[in-house]
C-alpha cells in the first residue's frame, strides 16, 4: 500500500485588474473586498509610456483599517521608466484582513509627468 499524500500548496488566483490608462496625478484604484482566505498578494505593474521632466511613480497596496483609514501595506521604489515592476506581500509580513477592503494607490511626481500603466493583483 502507498502512503497518503496531502497537497496543501494553494494556487494563486486573479483578484483585480486596473486597466492601462495615462495618469498625470496621484490617485487611487477601485477598492476591492479581499477573500476571507487570502494570505498573500502578488502585484504586477506594467508601465508602457512615461513622459515629463523627472517623472516618478510609486505604486502602493493599501488596506482599510477598522477606523476606515487607508494604511499602506507595501510600496514600490520610485519608478521612472517603461517596463515591469512587482510587489509581493508574503504571508505573515503584514496584517491582512480577509473580507476587508484593499486598493492600489499611485503617487506621481515630477514636472508635467504622465505614466501609462496597468496593475494586476493575484492572491493566494
Amino acid at each position: 500500500m502507498g502512503q497518503k499524500v496531502e497537497l496543501t500548496k494553494r494556487v494563486s488566483f486573479p483578484m483585480f485588474t486596473e486597466t492601462a490608462t495615462a495618469r498625470t496625478a496621484t490617485g487611487n484604484g477601485t477598492a476591492l473586498t479581499l477573500p476571507d482566505d487570502v494570505a498573500e498578494l502578488f502585484v504586477g505593474i506594467d508601465i508602457t509610456a512615461v513622459s515629463g521632466t523627472t517623472p516618478t511613480l510609486v505604486v502602493q497596496v493599501q488596506q482599510q483599517d477598522a477606523n476606515d483609514v487607508w494604511q499602506t501595506l507595501a510600496a514600490t521604489s520610485s519608478l521612472n521608466a517603461t517596463g515591469q515592476a512587482t510587489l509581493h506581500l508574503p504571508a505573515g509580513s503584514f496584517v491582512l484582513l480577509g473580507g476587508g477592503q484593499a486598493r492600489i494607490r499611485w503617487v506621481i511626481g515630477g514636472t508635467t509627468p504622465s505614466f501609462t500603466f496597468r496593475v494586476g493583483i493575484h492572491g493566494r
